[in-house]
């Protein structure tokens, strides 16, 4: 026989009620660390974001190049050798 069908009743009820103020306990400090957490201010990146260079004109111009290949390979069907 296990021991929780030895607890009477009144017994039970102490327990619950125990549990029942260990989690009021526990929410009332946990809503005292989300006005804590609010309070504080926003944390800042350590470090800006990285944001790539602009191309130069000389991608621009290979990249263009690339989609004219690209045009003439697909109006073809063939391949095209583009040389920088």
């Amino acid at each position: 026989m296990s021991t929780f069908a030895k607890l009477t009743k009144s017994q039970l009820i102490d327990q619950l009620t125990a549990a029942h103020a260990a989690y009021e306990r526990l929410a009332t400090e946990r809503d005292a660390l989300k006005a804590q957490l609010a309070a504080l201010p926003a944390p800042k990146p350590a470090r800006p974001a990285y944001t790539p260079p602009a191309p130069t004109e000389a991608q621009l111009a290979y990249r263009a190049s690339m989609a004219a290949a690209k045009a003439l390979a697909m109006s073809t069907g063939r391949s095209v050798v583009v040389s920088q």
